[in-house]
């Protein structure tokens, strides 16, 4: 079985989001009444890692990014007119280094110790925002956000409060970034608006948000949080709109939500339930209504979510694929040559 680091109170992936139109009067109660039409795509980006090399796919064209590197993981991407933006980290001498790609071209962001990671990417006109976490001297992992280069701090650095910032929106002057906190003895889910944290649970039990997405006024955040405080305590699959939390499973089996997007009055989440003893199974949630990815029989998971309307593009892992699933019908990018290879986040051009 594979591990990752997103699992519980580590780094998971952004979720790229598609914000739909909502100008019907028709009833509240039936979400599919305001389903968006499917609009097609001309390009379908998936970024994430294949045989330790960061890399992304277009259109099933893949690009490596880190030929012959050590190690590394693409965890964010988003592209902006022609130009493509890629947010990742690599391994070498002297540290892991932080970055982001556009067109290929790396700007270094931070270098720190395997605690220091990247989340998602962001662009809005000239900016491009990378949000991520990196070790402060006293060894507490301080969530970043990254402007144009420069990091912002979205924790203190309390002595083990180690904090994740993962998921990323701007929309307008406003900057959304989904996260964790250690208060002590617990994760605590939450996000931030422009550097002010909004808790999202009390910290009596763990949990974590891994991706988040603006609708107008409405703010949609994906996460976890465990079923009770007793350790060990399987986590529940959730999101929270405007903090308000909605649950999307029972606690009865280990299910863990890593992406969403919403359109018209439809919420979409991705993630994985894990199955004792033989892997994971990707999954995606449609306002509440779970759905398999996979029969089982392959490890899989499912990392971030994009929508073309009501169509639903996932990206994640099937096997030894890097896959992106349409609709629920998957396409592999890799070769299934590497046990380590995963899509960790994707985005579609119209």
């Amino acid at each position: 079985m594979k591990l990752h680091y997103r699992t519980l109170f580590t780094v998971s992936i952004l979720a790229l989001f598609l914000v739909g139109c909502d100008t019907d009067k028709s009833d509240p109660s039936n979400p599919d009444e305001t389903e968006v039409p499917e609009i097609p795509v001309s390009e379908i980006y998936v970024s994430g890692y294949e045989s330790g090399d960061v890399k992304y796919w277009k259109n099933g064209t893949v690009t490596n990014l880190t030929p012959g590197s050590s190690y590394g993981y693409a965890t964010g991407l988003t592209v902006s007119g022609n130009d493509v933006y890629v947010a990742g980290w690599e391994d070498g001498v002297g540290g892991r280094k932080l970055q982001y790609w556009k067109n290929g071209v790396s700007t270094q962001l931070a270098v720190g110790d395997t605690n220091t990671l990247t989340g998602g990417i962001a662009v809005s006109g000239n900016d491009v925002y990378v949000a991520g976490a990196q070790t402060n001297s006293g060894g507490t992992k301080v969530g970043k956000c990254w402007k144009n280069g420069i990091a912002t701090n979205l924790s203190d650095g309390t002595p083990g409060h180690h904090t994740n910032a993962e998921g990323i929106v701007v929309v307008g002057n406003d900057v959304y970034i989904a996260g964790g906190e250690f208060n002590g003895s617990r994760g605590v889910a939450k996000y931030w608006k422009n550097g002010v944290a909004i808790p999202l649970t009390d910290g009596t039990k763990s949990a974590h948000a891994s991706a988040i997405a603006v609708d107008g006024n409405d703010v949609y955040v994906a996460g976890y949080e465990t079923l009770t405080a007793a350790a060990g305590s399987p986590p529940v699959a959730k999101y929270w709109k405007n903090g308000v939390a909605v649950s999307l499973t029972d606690g009865t089996n280990y299910n863990v939500a890593t992406g969403i997007a919403v359109s018209g009055k439809n919420v979409y989440v991705c993630g994985y339930q894990n199955n004792t003893g033989s892997g994971n199974t990707a999954k995606y949630w449609k306002n509440g209504v779970a759905k398999d990815l996979t029969n089982g029989s392959q490890n899989s998971q499912a990392n971030a979510i994009a929508l073309s309307g009501s169509a639903v593009y996932i990206a994640g892992y099937e096997g030894n694929f890097v896959t992106y699933w349409k609709n629920g019908v998957a396409t592999h990018l890799s070769n299934g040559g590497s046990s380590s290879s995963e899509g960790l986040a994707i985005f579609l051009k119209k």
